[in-house]
């Protein structure tokens, strides 16, 4: 256990040093969390928490804040591209599980946005 107390410090130095985004996977969900709380308090900004996709037996309202989640990470990510690195780079905290489930293209993400605006 005491990589996993070690990767956050490590981590974040990294990310000062290199100015990058940085991914980050560990094999446990409950260590994400935990990971992601340490990053946040070495940062001093939020990383960003992918979560895996939920199982058929897990509640709907689970389901739908996890793909809720994982597309606000894909967003941001999108973003920090879009951006041409002028963001902070994103720091994204994961399983190995999470990241082997199919995501949206970056195409698709586009195509799917919608922008709502407020007229006065």
């Amino acid at each position: 256990m005491a990589w996993r107390g070690a990767s956050a410090p490590l981590s974040a130095a990294t990310w000062r040093k290199t100015q990058r985004p940085i991914l980050i996977v560990l094999s446990q969900h409950q260590d994400v969390e935990t990971v992601a709380r340490d990053l946040d308090f070495f940062l001093e900004h939020n990383c960003e928490v992918f979560p895996p996709v939920a199982d058929e037996i897990a509640e709907d309202a689970l389901q739908q804040m996890e793909t809720i989640q994982r597309l606000q990470v894909l967003s941001r990510l999108q973003r920090y591209r879009e951006s041409r690195h002028r963001e902070l780079p994103p720091v994204v905290v994961t399983t190995i599980q999470a990241i082997m489930h199919h995501v949206p293209s970056p195409e698709q993400l586009d195509h799917d946005r919608r922008n709502v605006s407020v007229w006065q």
